[in-house]
């Protein structure tokens, strides 16, 4: 059985040292789930996380072996900007958060223009793992560190065949402003207010 242990904080501090569920029968099976920034030891196991979604098909997002690279990941690292989710220190899911405005985003009209957003890439919970709440709790968790950094609004985007993500998004109030396209495909942009 799984016993949860406390609550849902809207503290980026306390969520980072979220203890949220206990499992199995004895009283040393602890699993910590936590974010955290990622680090360049991180990257063969991101890269893994990456090639296991490409393989298995459930990524519509148009992620394939050449997109994302091991070198966008270490960029991010770089900057800051990745945060890995970890299931007793396993990554099962990863997030970039990167300051606005982002140039692929010049034609869309933001209802919160004139702002300071935060811009969400790269999204990805392992397929092992889908169905447990870990994309809406990395999504809380991207809203939550926007907040606190000062930031007005979250802007993303998603491919227009990721009806996954799609859903999420809505489910979590966001509200589609316009399509971009890249050379990877259609992409529908979504934007929440913080």
């Amino acid at each position: 059985p799984v016993v949860t242990s406390g609550h849902i904080s809207d503290s980026l501090e306390d969520q980072a040292k979220e203890l949220t569920a206990i499992a199995g029968t004895g009283a040393d099976a602890v699993i910590l789930l936590t974010n955290r920034l990622a680090k360049e030891n991180d990257i063969e196991e991101i890269m893994g996380l990456i090639t296991r979604t490409v393989i298995s098909g459930q990524s519509s997002s148009g992620w394939n072996e050449t997109y994302p690279t091991k070198e966008i990941f270490v960029k991010d690292i770089d900057n800051q900007y990745l945060y890995v989710y970890e299931d007793n220190h396993i990554v099962v899911g990863i997030i970039s958060l990167i300051p606005g405005p982002d140039p692929d985003y010049q034609s869309i009209i933001w209802k919160n223009s004139g702002t300071s957003p935060l811009v969400l890439h790269r999204l990805c919970v392992d397929p092992h793992r889908q169905r447990e709440g870990i994309g809406s709790r990395l999504m809380n968790f991207a809203e939550t560190f926007g907040r606190e950094q000062g930031y007005t609004s979250l802007q993303l985007d998603t491919r227009i065949s990721n009806h996954t993500a799609a859903n999420l998004y809505e489910q979590l109030g966001y509200t589609k402003t316009g399509t971009i396209t890249r050379n990877r495909g259609n992409f529908i942009c979504y934007e929440k207010k913080l």
